[in-house]
């Protein structure tokens, strides 16, 4: 797309406007062309820059929130999602049938709890073991997509157990359970302290005002 400050049709009062139009036509996967008619141009161009920038900017900070806030869910998740598949397994169902189960009531009580990136990650790889993807596979790459040193080692887990026949799972998915519920009693501590930290400088700021309110009218009616 070229545009020109002379294109028939096209009336720019200023050139922020040119530039807004310049980044959203970008954003989309336009090519854009401005013709050099005026030295002006240049501002324009610059200001459009400075708003992609700006937008580029936005968008990596919504990204990383998302990020964020689908790695603290997940780590809530993980000791209740694997203490399921732990209770089951011990009462005599296979890891997939324990995970069918599990993604059952998931899927049963979605409405309420709403969407859970560790359950919509077990229907994924569940998923791929319909359509042919080996069992054990999906196991180590549901952990990898998870994306947490907890996920991984629960994948490997059950990767190990199917492919060597590991004895003693259901003692070994107890142990790891009783180690997520220690690991999330620690999160929460550090949340906790965390929270606390931030509250600090709030509430030296009010210190500080409701002294100045306090002291400074007590200075001006003895006249110092």
């Amino acid at each position: 797309i070229v545009f020109s400050y002379e294109t028939p049709g096209l009336k720019l009062s200023t050139g922020v406007t040119l530039g807004a139009i310049l980044v959203w036509l970008g954003y989309c996967g336009f090519i854009v062309f401005v013709e050099k008619k005026k030295k002006s141009s240049i501002i324009y161009i610059f200001i459009g820059v400075i708003m992609a920038l700006v937008l580029y900017m936005i968008k990596g900070k919504e990204l990383q929130d998302y990020e964020d806030k689908r790695r603290k869910q997940l780590e809530i998740d993980y000791v209740t999602m694997v203490n399921k598949i732990t209770i089951l397994h011990s009462a005599g169902m296979t890891i997939l049938a324990a995970w069918d189960k599990v993604i059952s009531d998931y899927e049963k009580n979605k409405s309420t709890l709403g969407m859970r990136y560790a359950y919509e990650e077990m229907k994924y790889a569940r998923q791929k073991m319909k359509n042919g993807y080996s069992e054990c596979q999906a196991y180590l790459d549901y952990g990898k997509r998870c994306g947490i040193h907890s996920y991984i080692k629960f994948g490997n887990l059950l990767e190990q157990n199917i492919r060597k026949g590991t004895k003693g799972l259901s003692e070994i998915l107890e142990s790891e359970v009783n180690d997520a519920y220690e690991e999330r009693k620690a999160l929460a501590r550090k949340k906790g302290e965390e929270a606390g930290t931030k509250l600090l400088l709030p509430m030296g700021i009010m210190l500080v005002i409701s002294m100045a309110i306090i002291i400074i009218p007590a200075f001006l009616s003895m006249g110092i």
